[in-house]
């Protein structure tokens, strides 16, 4: 962690002028505090040397507050280039790394790079890097299991969609009657593949999203079509942990142990 010096330059990904074709990619994987994130771009740092090799560290905001950077690569090219004493030309790129910024908490690519030349220009570098971090987004997250006998599985992914639901009442008119109105608020598939523990197969789900806060959020499975050899309206969902409606809040935004149990429609198998 640390913060840019007075006499470093510092560049931002959601200004064009300073960084071209910012790309960001967010991957989840796997345990719901970790994300994956790969960043790409160009820098414009368009920094110039009068004759000396004069040296500049480079701060490229990336437009991500993570709550803690677990491990990163990370490439800024060129990495180094220049021509013989005569005409005393050098530019090229020392350090790269990753910092989680303590005045913003916001992560950004730190590059340190030197120039020599009467004079000689740096004006743009690529970069790429990826970076695992700590996340605290809201989100509902928890397991689905199933008997390993009681019903085969035709494949080995998207086998149930989840889906986080609200109930709104809207008043009605006075001496009149309200009415309730069902809103989905997220949704999503299993995020790894079924594995088996014991007698039953186990997949994990994570509801990620703003639109789970503050409001009572009932998680919903239902299995895929062609999924599973019964068909879906064979197949119900019992909640077997955590409690039921779910609220997450901006204090406490992450729910885990949301967990359910299918088994066949109308009855234990």
């Amino acid at each position: 962690m640390g913060i840019p010096s007075a006499d470093d330059m510092v560049l931002d990904t959601r200004n064009d002028q300073q960084v071209a074709s910012a790309r960001a990619l967010e991957i989840l994987i796997g345990a719901p505090l970790e994300r994956l994130l790969i960043f790409t771009g160009i820098a414009i740092p368009e920094w110039d040397s009068q004759g000396h090799l004069d040296r500049k560290t480079v701060w490229v905001n990336l437009g991500k507050s993570p709550t803690r950077i677990l491990a990163f690569t990370a490439t800024a090219g060129l990495a180094a280039i220049g021509t013989d004493d005569d005409n005393g030309f050098a530019m090229g790129t020392d350090t790269v790394r990753v910092e989680r910024r303590d005045d913003t908490g916001e992560l950004a690519l730190v590059c340190d790079i030197a120039v020599a030349g009467t004079p000689a220009y740096v004006h743009r570098f690529a970069y790429q890097t990826s970076v695992v971090v700590e996340v605290e987004d809201p989100l509902i997250a928890g397991i689905i299991r199933w008997p390993a006998d009681l019903t085969a599985m035709r494949r080995t992914s998207d086998l149930v969609t989840v889906t986080g639901r609200t109930v709104q009442v809207v008043p009605g008119p006075p001496g009149g009657f309200g009415s309730s109105v069902v809103r989905d608020v997220a949704r999503a598939g299993e995020s790894d593949r079924p594995t088996q523990v014991g007698g039953f197969f186990t997949s994990p789900y994570v509801l990620v999203g703003e639109s789970l806060l503050n409001v009572d959020v009932t998680v919903m499975p239902e299995a895929q079509p062609g999924a599973f050899e019964l068909p879906p309206d064979r197949l119900a969902f019992k909640q077997i942990g955590g409690t039921r409606p779910t609220r997450v809040t901006p204090s406490n935004p992450q729910a885990f142990g949301i967990d359910f149990e299918m088994d066949v429609a109308g009855g234990l198998h």
